[in-house]
């Protein structure tokens, strides 16, 4: 027995190990930023832009790539036209800087640091216009931080600190790597579930099953706080319900280990007592108010319903999708997929293959445009312009006089469509001008991209209300109900 309940407690910390790396890595692969080391932002195209690039003015962000610089794309260019020549149109380079029904224009904003993006976010906030900000990191901080303080008070006034702090961690996790809606108050809520049960269980008694019926018999809020949390999570949606099973099971996991730890520290000072300790419990009480001490109840559920009320305004007020009327989705461009493609000559043919048939142009456009640009001096105009292949080469005839004034002809590659003229193209000092080519490079490998749907984090006021209506309710009537009994 004692060997199954030391591999029960090893199992249940492995189990509790693996649930929290979970927990920290998901938010960087569910919530991560549509552009590697950039931020799209949204606006609509009928409005005036000069606020907003007085917003990026004011936060000192450079670099920014926006439809204003389109021109310089297509400045090295000349006036060069050979048939299909240049590849890519002004037209088609546009759509990056639009959705494809022309209502929002789209800036992509390079994420220096937070505090740039927070200067960004708040001065057009303090302009009043309508606008959309991709979110800074994958993690939910404010919503982590209200759960953190319930965490804080609670552990702070807990009998059982140690367990308690097992049983509720989770939530603080669940609170700062899931973004939805009802997140904030299904950790609130679950937290606070966490705290009334183990008053309810854990007051330095020892509670058999029959006990833990009756307490639950008499006390129903023993249920419906737990039920109102998987409520809470289910309307969520999917992704924050199963995460919120997950947090069940690292809460029971770390509840189970320090138990079992607190169990054999127990043991192992039983053998040095001259007497067993009587293990006691207490008959069923008539109300909470029995089990947990009144004050530290009413403070903490007060608390409570203050964090619930903080959480449904927050995102009211302070919001990355401020875009009227509020829209769910935006068609923005994205990379088609994630597969990495070196800038490499089999990665140039790779990617162009990869792409759909509504593919925006992208870095094999552009070398394509300047691989023209160097040849076109060299080609015959009187033949199509012919297309690009591996080790496609330039030759030049060019012709000398030995001395004995015999000509000779000598055959010189000029240009090598390979590896090292991409690799050049890609650092030419023309490239500071680019700023779309810059994010491209950015992503440290050839990609492909096309307009896909964003999905943008809303807010219902009606859900906003539901919230606040609730948490009026919450404390006044657990309270009166724990007095009448």
């Amino acid at each position: 027995m004692k060997r199954l309940n030391g591999f029960l407690y090893f199992l249940s910390a492995f189990i509790a190990t693996g649930i929290l790396l979970l927990f920290i890595v998901s938010p960087l692969r569910l919530y991560k930023s549509v552009w590697n080391g950039y931020r799209i932002a949204a606006f609509p195209s009928a409005v005036n832009i000069e606020p907003y690039l007085s917003a990026v003015d004011e936060s000192e962000i450079t670099g920014i790539a926006s439809g204003l610089g389109i021109s310089n794309r297509f400045s090295f260019l000349g006036t060069i036209g050979h048939e299909r020549f240049p590849f890519t149109g002004t037209g088609r380079y546009a759509r990056w800087f639009s959705d494809d029904g022309s209502e929002y224009r789209f800036f992509y904003i390079p994420y220096i640091s937070l505090f740039k993006y927070l200067s960004f976010y708040f001065s057009l906030y303090g302009k009043r216009v309508p606008f959309f900000l991709e979110a800074a990191i994958p993690y939910a901080p404010i919503q982590g931080i209200l759960a953190l303080i319930l965490f804080i008070y609670c552990i702070a006034g807990s009998r059982k600190k140690l367990l308690f702090f097992a049983a509720a961690f989770s939530f603080v996790c669940y609170a700062f790597c899931i973004k939805s809606s009802l997140s904030p108050a299904t950790a609130l809520l679950s937290i606070l579930t966490a705290a009334y049960w183990l008053e309810a269980l854990e007051n330095e008694l020892a509670i058999p099953w029959k006990q833990l019926k009756e307490r639950i018999k008499h006390n129903i809020f023993m249920l419906i706080l737990p039920s109102v949390s998987l409520l809470t999570a289910s309307i969520g949606g999917l992704v924050p319900f199963c995460f919120f099973l997950l947090s069940l099971l690292l809460s029971a996991s770390m509840l189970f280990s320090v138990y079992s730890f607190l169990q054999l520290k127990e043991s192992h000072w039983e053998q040095y007592r001259q007497h067993p300790s009587l293990k006691l419990f207490a008959m069923h009480p008539q109300s909470w108010a029995q089990f947990w001490n009144t004050r530290y109840a009413i403070t903490t559920t007060i608390l409570t319903g203050c964090l619930l009320l903080v959480s449904a305004v927050m995102p009211l007020v302070f919001s990355t999708n401020r875009l009227s009327p509020a829209v769910n989705k935006l068609n923005v461009p994205q990379p088609v997929s994630s597969r990495p493609i070196p800038f490499t000559d089999s990665g140039f043919f790779t990617v162009q293959t990869l792409r759909p048939q509504d593919y925006l142009p992208d870095l094999s456009n552009y070398i394509e445009d300047c691989w023209y640009t160097a040849v076109l001096p060299y080609l015959n105009v009187h033949e199509p312009l012919p297309p690009l292949t591996p080790g496609t080469q330039i030759r030049f005839d060019s012709f000398y006089e030995d001395s004995s004034g015999k000509l000779h002809r000598e055959e010189k590659i000029l240009y090598t469509f390979d590896t090292i003229f991409i690799l050049r193209t890609l650092q030419h000092e023309r490239l500071a001008l680019l700023p779309l080519e810059k994010m491209l490079i950015a992503q440290t490998c050839f990609t492909a991209a096309a307009y896909r749907p964003l999905h943008l984090y809303t807010f219902s006021p009606l859900l906003s209300f539901f919230i606040i209506l609730g948490t009026l309710l919450f404390p006044g009537v657990l309270i009166i109900m724990g007095r009448i009994r």
